[in-house]
């Protein structure tokens, strides 16, 4: 099951590194309770050792065998018998590319791919001109070696995978089989209008799931029970998305895609699977591969719950913030978009324009948020509202913001709750002609504040973490904003700077 970027706009499958792209298809992916104890596992006699695996089409015998070997190693560290046979096929690169596309044509509009595509470009997040949807797929032709599709109940190769990344393709993958079998990820994770934060919970859950249960495999596969009761993935220490990042990309070749790709979006690939683990791995500390099974029962609502264990618990659901109405744009502008960020894909966002640990600060407190498009030909306006616990947090985030545009988009100016970088700054009037000068004693105008000089927060600094690829800014077409009103704040991008602050009136309403 994969997903690319929370928005469910695109599906790819990776093999090689733990990545992820929107949300409807099957899982793929793999990384480099009881926690160790192997109690409640069923044994040999309980599972046959090769459940049944049906091939469909040409599909080599050993690759078969090892199918049905790996499923029912799955299925015991898993601790879920196999319920129902599962279906293998073996194809070239070019078909598995092939079948992803056709599932993203029957299950996901294409205005919304071209939407998000714009949309991303619009608040800066790739580059001018970079054809998101055509980069998705030349990254999944040259990444993909296979899949599993709820639908119809079959695990997918590449024909060209062997070896060890056969296996851990392998491992990954049939545990989102057993995920299918027991919990119908297939019916939940569906594409839904507007919903790609709740999706990308759930995505990031599967994930984790699979990504926790197939390093517990690779430790069987080398040291037997012996090494399971002496570590297990839950007893690994947690990494971000941009760790794996650094370490995918040790390995690829210069003009690898992933090395091409914009960070915000090879970021967004790897965050499911980092973040899903970590989630998984603590409920496994908490309660072992029952209290997994349980969060099937009761997934994270959001991923503000899947970053925050203790809002998990609590169950905090987010607030649901009303899209930007847009009448104040004028004739001419209509609505091509909206969506929920969700805290993890903001602060994938904050981290283009700001330090790694300012972006993390800068969305904690999220409490909700919607982003809106407005396209006129081809002008594209965006809201992106954001409601944060508390006014305390909404300030913090804001002034981290303001910080990061100030290095990324220049000067900026300042009318009443909203900053403004692009529009015209207008020149000082010139100086009066000798002998019109103000009387001696007139009082004169007291000179504007000076505008940027926010406090220095320790850690926005906006500097790039060691080993990771550098923010990608990009050129801003239009005016953008930000306003900030009690728990509230606002990113304004591409708007037509002779309308934006009427919009933020209106938006802010």
């Amino acid at each position: 099951m994969t997903s690319w970027n929370k928005s469910a706009a695109l599906i790819l499958s990776l093999v090689s590194l733990p990545l992820a792209f929107g949300s409807s298809l099957g899982c793929s992916g793999t990384p480099a309770g009881s926690t160790g104890k192997l109690s409640g596992i069923p044994k040999a006699g309980d599972q046959p050792e090769a459940p049944q695996i049906v091939p469909v089409g040409d599909v080599p015998p050993e690759v078969r065998a090892l199918t049905g070997k790996i499923l029912a190693v799955a299925a015991r560290i898993r601790h879920l018998r196999v319920k129902a046979p599962v279906n293998l096929s073996v194809l070239s690169g070019a078909d598995l590319v092939g079948i992803v596309k056709k599932h993203v044509k029957e299950e996901i509009p294409p205005e919304v791919i071209r939407a998000e595509g714009t949309l991303f470009e619009t608040l800066g997040l790739t580059p001018a001109g970079y054809k998101y949807e055509e980069e998705t797929y030349g990254l999944l032709e040259e990444e993909l070696a296979g899949l599993y599709m709820p639908e119809a109940k079959t695990m997918y190769l590449a024909s060209t995978v062997k070896g060890d990344e056969l296996g851990e393709t392998l491992a990954h993958e049939l545990v989102h089989a057993l995920q299918d079998q027991y919990f119908d990820i297939g019916g939940k994770m569906k594409y839904q209008a507007g919903a790609s934060d709740a999706l990308g919970a759930l995505q990031a859950l599967a994930e984790g799931d699979a990504t926790s249960a197939m390093i517990d495999e690779l430790i069987y596969a080398k040291k037997g029970e012996e090494g399971l009761a002496q570590m297990t993935a839950a007893d690994l220490p947690d990494r971000g998305a941009e760790e794996f990042l650094e370490e995918a990309l040790k390995d690829k070749k210069p003009d690898a895609a992933l090395k091409r790709a914009p960070r915000f979006i090879a970021v967004g690939l790897i965050a499911p699977y980092a973040d899903g683990l970590t989630f998984v791995n603590a409920v496994r500390r908490r309660g072992g591969w029952e209290a997994v099974n349980a969060a099937w029962g009761k997934p994270p609502a959001s991923t503000e719950q899947l970053l925050h264990l203790d809002k998990y618990d609590a169950a905090e659901k987010p607030v649901l913030v009303p899209f930007a109405t847009g009448a104040a744009l004028g004739t001419g502008w209509t609505k091509a978009h909206d969506d929920v960020f969700g805290e993890q894909e903001g602060r994938i966002a904050f981290a283009e324009w700001m330090s790694l640990p300012g972006s993390h600060r800068a969305a904690t407190g999220w409490g909700g948020d919607h982003v809106t498009m407005y396209d006129s030909g081809d002008q594209h306006a965006v809201a992106w509202r954001i409601l944060f616990d508390d006014e305390a947090d909404a300030k913090d985030a804001a002034q981290l913001l303001s910080l990061g545009w100030g290095k990324a988009y220049g000067t900026s100016q300042v009318k009443g709750d909203l900053e403004i970088w692009g529009a015209p700054i207008k020149a000082p009037p010139p100086p009066l002609p000798a002998g019109k000068e103000k009387p001696t004693g007139e009082k004169k105008a007291p000179p504007p504040p000076p505008k940027g000089k926010l406090p220095q927060l320790p850690d926005a600094t906006n500097q790039p973490q060691p080993g990771t690829p550098p923010p990608v800014l990009v050129p801003m077409k239009g005016c953008r904003g930000l306003q900030t009103a009690g728990k509230g704040v606002t990113l304004f991008a591409g708007v037509p700077c002779d309308k934006i602050s009427a919009w933020s009136a209106e938006v802010a309403k």
